[in-house]
């Protein structure tokens, strides 16, 4: 019987380390100038969110996702110096940082553009379909979307990366480097935040 992975182990690990950097953040929080707060954040918080969350990020509880963002949130009221209830969404702007989702997503992203633009090893390559046909059309050299009956393949990065892909403007499809195509895609979800 196949077992699913429900990263529960993986999720407190995290967990420990990011009340670790909230705990580093809020000993400096009254002494440091904002942009020594944000490299903090950044090597303390977000480098743990971002470690292969392509492959983890989607797969968890909403449980376990709430626990995340939750941490993020304390994070980013640590940086301003906040009130818990405050909302952290424009001091995330303030700060050009993306909320877990969008890091998530952005990570999931990068995959696809990788693909698409033929960057990724051939093993991971080889697990995705591309859509082609002759005829000129917007989805013609797409990431196929599939569509699979276990609720797992669903979540993972093979079914979610094209499904996200699919759904991005042309624009930042046709960025020339995958540093352009992050940039633009951050940019996008700060705008909006």
């Amino acid at each position: 019987m196949l077992e699913i992975q429900n990263w529960n182990s993986h999720v407190k690990h995290m967990l420990s380390k990011l009340t670790a950097g909230i705990h580093s953040l809020n000993m400096v929080k009254n002494i440091v100038p904002f942009y020594l707060k944000r490299i903090i954040y950044l090597a303390n918080i977000q480098s743990h969110l971002n470690y292969a969350v392509c492959v983890w990020g989607s797969m968890l509880t909403s449980s376990n996702r709430n626990k995340v963002k939750v941490k993020q949130n304390h994070a980013i009221r640590a940086i301003f110096n906040l009130n818990r209830r405050t909302s952290v969404k424009p001091f995330l702007k303030k700060a050009r940082l993306l909320n877990f989702e969008d890091l998530m997503n952005l990570s999931l992203l990068n995959i696809s553009y990788r693909y698409v633009n033929d960057y990724l090893p051939l093993r991971i390559t080889n697990l995705y379909e591309i859509q082609t046909h002759d005829r000129i059309t917007r989805n013609r050299n797409s990431l196929l979307t599939p569509v699979h009956s276990l609720e797992i393949y669903n979540k993972s990065f093979l079914g979610r990366a094209p499904h996200l892909w699919l759904h991005l403007s042309n624009t930042l499809k046709s960025a020339k480097t995958k540093k352009l195509f992050s940039k633009t895609y951050t940019h996008s979800c700060i705008s909006s935040y």
